[in-house]
């Protein structure tokens, strides 16, 4: 019998090669897997090349360095379901239990995993024994969300930190978290340290009702960075703005304009921040508003401060969001998994950013075999993305790149009213008929 053998527990952090150094990364041990694999993404074979990003956009980890390798191999697994999917394999150096070892890795997407990388029995044999009574002393960070300041509150969690040197809890509100939204992802940064909430092990969101929009996006994180949270019905949340919906729509990684959500309170003072992220002119707009109204093109630090100051006074959340210079936008109403209906949008004039017909704007139904089935397929990865069965989905064209975005995914698309009436009720009443229960 070996006695040289390392004990581990059932869960460890590992040290991964990572840029210039080694990172701490929380791994899965599993002695009921044969292979070892590795959350990747951005995964591209290329002229006897493959190059891969290890974890994903907003992950803890993750810095987009992309990794390049001529040593690798290909494999057939099996997933959840049956189905046969190819994989990648690759040999990357760790230290597992301060012993240095090469591990081959499949490359895998992990993003719904608690743990990123998973440790196999191949891996293990030989080397290390698993031992279920192996733990770590480590100190558990958690993050306690509260709607509003509260001296009681946080003087519990203070009683709390005194008392167990196991764990180490941060008391704060809302108003201290920006979100920054695109399509590389959802990060939600601490405006008073300055760095995302990817040291946590666990968010509690102890009240949220009053801030319902923040905390359910603040869950898409945690769950795109599989950080535990509680309650876990933050997550059943249904959208009610933009700024929920944006949230939603960055994790699917649906190309939006970038956007910047902070609190009212402290929003006259972001705009050199905006600026730098969003270039100018950018947009701010009221994320509970609709139909062009409280939608502004700021083009200066005038105007922003302005606009920042209504935005306090309604006690509402505006999003700074980069202008896609354009020339219209387009509605693609959606039902069920199909796009039924185009409707070209173009402002009434160059004085105005609004394409809203709300707004004056001319409005003309496209014929759907003009339109490429790339955009439908992405007004309907955006409407399942917010759950929605019946949705308007507005799309706009960067006319300088070409580039298309996702602006808003509208529950409630003007089927009673506006252009096309008597078209778009005949769509709906199709959809219920063969959408009711037969």
């Amino acid at each position: 019998m070996k006695t040289n053998l390392i004990h581990i527990g059932s869960t460890e952090t590992i040290d991964l090669m990572l840029g210039e150094g080694y990172i701490g990364v929380a791994a899965k041990v599993d002695t009921g897997a044969d292979y070892s694999s590795i959350w990747a993404s951005d995964i591209r074979e290329r002229n006897g090349k493959l190059s891969f990003s290890l974890f994903g956009p907003g992950a803890k980890h993750y810095t987009g360095e992309v990794l390049t390798i001529e040593d690798y191999g290909v494999t057939v697994v099996k997933n959840s379901f049956g189905e046969s999917e190819q994989r990648y394999k690759v040999r990357l150096p760790v230290v597992i239990g301060n012993r240095r070892i090469k591990v081959e890795f499949r490359l895998a997407e992990r993003s719904r995993n608690r743990y990123p990388i998973l440790i196999g029995k191949k891996t293990l044999l030989k080397k290390f024994v698993v031992d279920v009574s192996v733990k770590r002393s480590q100190v558990r960070q958690v993050l306690i969300l509260n709607s509003m300041p509260s001296k009681t509150n946080a003087e519990l969690f203070e009683a709390i930190n005194d008392k167990r040197a196991d764990i180490h809890c941060d008391f704060r509100t809302y108003d201290d978290f920006a979100l920054v939204m695109s399509d590389k992802g959802l990060e939600v940064i601490d405006l008073i340290e300055g760095i995302q909430l990817k040291q946590y092990e666990l968010i509690y969101f102890k009240t949220y009702i009053k801030k319902a929009e923040l905390a359910a996006s603040i869950a898409e994180y945690a769950q795109a960075n599989a950080i535990p949270f509680i309650d876990t019905e933050v997550a059943t949340y249904h959208s009610a703005t933009k700024v929920s919906q944006y949230a939603k729509l960055a994790r699917a990684s649906v190309a939006i304009p970038k956007s910047i959500v902070v609190s009212h309170t402290v929003l006259r003072d972001q705009f050199e921040w905006f600026e730098s992220e969003l270039g100018l002119p950018f947009i701010l707009k009221d994320g509970a508003a609709d139909r062009g109204i409280n939608n502004f093109l700021i083009k200066s630090q005038k105007e922003f401060i302005k606009v920042a100051k209504q935005a306090r006074a309604q006690n509402a959340y505006y999003i700074a969001q980069q202008f896609i210079e354009n020339d219209g936008d387009s509605r693609f109403l959606v039902f069920g998994s199909n796009v039924e209906m185009i409707i070209e949008r173009r402002a009434k004039n160059k004085k105005t950013h609004l394409n809203n017909t709300s707004t004056g704007a001319s409005a003309t139904l496209k014929d759907l075999k003009d339109v490429p089935s790339h955009l439908k397929a992405l007004a309907v990865k955006s409407a399942i993305a917010l759950n929605r069965q019946v949705a308007g989905v507005d799309l706009i064209q960067d006319k300088k790149t070409g580039k298309w975005y996702v602006l808003e995914v509208n529950n409630s698309p003007q089927l009673a009213f506006g252009t096309f009436l008597d078209k778009k009720l005949n769509i709906l009443g199709k959809f219920l008929k063969n959408y009711a229960r037969k």
